[in-house]
């Protein structure tokens, strides 16, 4: 137990038992991310006297001192926070009258419990083609991204069901590089070249080229929606920051900002490389500002502070949880909900850095979009954790350790997660695994 020690000395030796010291004794009760605890219990060691204080997290009451006395600050799921007494500073305070302490409480870690799955199942697999990407169209249907030796040659699309079986296959036109679903379950294959939204009709797969302007900026731009209500970005990865918008479907000219999300830090180094430019470069980018109005230093830092090895491109991810909107802040340590007419409920402290034995922190965080569960990922000597969040507490939950190495493509549907996984100097073809989640 680790105790804040805070001295006080509240009597004079030559008049130890003959006079006493009074003074009003108040404060404030913190936790380690300085939020007010409630509901602590205060004790005193000498007269077994005990005050229960309420939800505000604040202390005030008279406090007659007694020699050899100390007071002990008691919370569920804290540590107990002693406050030691002496002589010295006794006198003096009684005779000011008051005295103003805070108390910082640490919360109780318990040993964590990390569960590894007992089962994993074969979704998909075969001896004839690997699989670079998948999309669960339903519960009983897959479409598939194969290819039998190089994924830009010959690659098709399968149409899979629950009992392993191909339904239907196409043959790509072009070099396939990942499947995306939009806002809208709607499905995409992008190429290399062009995009196609990928259609399947009575167990027929047909491609239709979709212009890139119309994919990147509407369907990929947008996150999810409420009602008529679009949520999209203006996520750029030559920008430490990003918006967060609204926009109504019946008024396509409406836009109101929900919220945005800063790295200060890189937002500093990104700005102060126009410090750094030659005379010519900075000119470039004084005209650049006077025709766009965007300032120079964006323009300087989007060129050339982007291909610094330094530079992290922002990640600040958006979820809907039925009429609740829900925004990670990874630079605030921050969980932010709003309410469907985007009023605040609140802002959540919270904080995915973790103990030293579970490694480092994957980006993205991972919703099931069935039970609306989001997950953090996490990775050490080649394993996969999984740690649900709880975005009402910002605490994470129990851990889940994936049961094979360096697994790829990871998504979770109602309670699975799902990977595409090659055995370690294996002849075995990538293969589409399943394992359940448990500490839900």
């Amino acid at each position: 137990m680790v105790k804040i020690l805070v001295i006080l000395s509240l009597f004079s030796s030559t008049i130890l038992y003959s006079q006493g010291y009074n003074f009003e004794l108040q404060g404030k009760i913190f936790d380690d991310s300085y939020a007010l605890v409630p509901e602590v219990v205060v004790n005193f060691n000498k007269n077994d006297k005990k005050i229960y204080l309420d939800n505000s997290g604040a202390f005030q009451f008279n406090y007659n001192y007694l020699k050899g006395d100390f007071i002990v600050f008691n919370c569920i799921g804290f540590e107990s926070d002693t406050l030691f007494i002496t002589e010295r500073i006794a006198k003096k305070r009684s005779k000011k009258g008051v005295w103003n302490v805070n108390i910082k409480l640490k919360p109780i870690v318990f040993d964590e419990v990390v569960v590894t799955a007992q089962k994993v199942d074969t979704v998909f697999g075969s001896s004839l083609f690997s699989i670079a990407d998948y999309l669960l169209i339903d519960e009983n249907n897959l479409l598939l991204l194969t290819y039998d030796k190089r994924i830009a040659k010959r690659a098709k699309l399968r149409l899979t069901n629950k009992d392993q079986k191909e339904v239907c296959s196409y043959l790509i036109p072009d070099e396939p590089l990942y499947l995306y679903t939009d806002y809208a379950n709607n499905n995409y294959l992008i190429c290399k070249y062009k995009i196609y939204e990928i259609r399947i009709q009575l167990d027929k797969i047909s491609l239709t080229p979709v212009p890139k302007e119309n994919f990147y900026g509407f369907y990929n731009r947008i996150i999810d929606t409420i009602g008529d209500n679009f949520y999209y970005s203006n996520y750029t990865d030559l920008y430490p920051a990003v918006d967060f918008l609204v926009s109504n479907r019946l008024d396509s000219t409406s836009h109101t900002k929900l919220l945005t999300v800063q790295d200060d830090f890189m937002m500093e180094l990104y700005r102060a490389e126009y410090k750094y430019v030659s005379g010519r470069e900075k000119l470039w980018a004084y005209r650049k500002e006077q025709k766009t109005g965007i300032d120079k230093e964006i323009w300087v830092g989007a060129r050339y502070f982007t291909q610094d090895f330094l530079y992290k491109k922002i990640y600040a991810p958006l979820f809907i949880n039925e009429d609740t909107i829900i925004v990670f802040d990874q630079y605030k340590n921050l969980i932010y909900r709003f309410d469907s007419d985007h009023d605040k409920i609140d802002s959540i402290p919270y904080n995915l850095k973790i103990k030293r034995s579970l490694g480092k922190w994957q980006q993205p965080l991972i919703k099931d979009k069935i039970t609306g569960n989001i997950y953090a990922l996490y990775n050490k000597g080649g394993y996969f954790f999984l740690k649900g969040i709880n975005v009402t507490t910002g605490k994470a939950e129990q851990t889940l350790k994936l049961s094979n190495k360096y697994v790829e493509n990871l998504t979770i549907l109602n309670g699975y997660v799902y990977y595409i996984y090659h055995p370690y100097e294996s002849i075995q073809k990538k293969f589409l695994y399943r394992e359940k989640i448990s500490f839900f």
